[in-house]
């Protein structure tokens, strides 16, 4: 079809060219997408529309989707590890307990966590640049276990029990808030989403506790500890080094 005479094309708005991005700047959106819509919706091509560059702009700073994803697990799992608290001088049960609760509801507070730990948690914890900074972490936390009383084999058990039930955990309770969300738009058309998601969350708080208190509970049966145990004093000052 002809244009009218007189007519003009549409004003395009002009790409940014390549050298005005950055590293930083591209896994801020990655970052921002991946929490707002999940790791599947996140695309190259995305991420170039929302900064308005050409998508080999993008690819001029990563080769691919995963090497993206690989920057922003990075960022991640260092915010991840300096989130968490350190060992600290109480008993083997309340740091467990406490080191678990703060876990969850750093993953909860940051729909980014949750999406990487859910679906690419091995960004995290093999192939991240500060894999081994957490790994030194859940030593630190398996050692607790061993100066409480269980062999090594028991202590991965244990522990590994406590992450289990706290991710499971995290995964359904965000299912059900976005099932509670989407019930109350279809009754209401168009409820506000942050109101389910405080709803929801009021309800669990107290849930999560009593299972992790449970599973506590079930490693002192099952391998013979007493809880309220404290640290030996050197242990206690090893903790705090970390």
């Amino acid at each position: 079809m002809e244009l009218a005479k007189g007519a003009t094309d549409p004003p395009r708005s002009k790409r940014r060219a390549r050298g005005s991005l950055s590293g930083d700047e591209i896994v801020d959106i990655a970052e921002r997408i991946v929490g707002e819509h999940g790791v599947a919706e996140l695309s190259m091509s995305l991420v170039a529309k929302e900064l308005n560059s050409g998508v080999t702009s993008i690819y001029w700073y990563f080769r691919s989707k995963d090497d993206l994803l690989q920057a922003l697990a990075d960022r991640v799992a260092r915010q991840l590890y300096r989130g968490l608290p350190p060992i600290g001088d109480e008993s083997w049960d309340f740091e467990l307990m406490e080191y678990f609760l703060a876990y969850r509801d750093l993953i909860e507070r940051v729909p980014v966590y949750r999406e990487l730990i859910t679906f690419r948690s091995e960004l995290l914890f093999t192939r991240s640049i500060v894999a081994k900074t957490m790994f030194r972490r859940i030593e630190a936390g398996l050692e607790l276990l061993v100066e409480a009383g269980l062999t090594p084999v028991q202590a991965r058990q244990a522990y590994m029990s406590c992450s289990h039930y706290t991710s499971g955990f995290v995964i359904l309770n965000h299912g059900h808030r976005r099932w509670t969300a989407g019930q109350d738009r279809g009754e209401q058309g168009g409820a506000d989403e942050e109101h389910a998601r405080r709803r929801a969350r009021q309800l669990d708080n107290t849930e999560f506790r009593f299972g992790l208190n449970l599973i506590v509970n079930g490693i002192c049966e099952e391998f013979g500890l007493t809880r309220g145990r404290r640290r030996p004093a050197a242990s206690r000052h090893r903790g705090r080094a970390r």
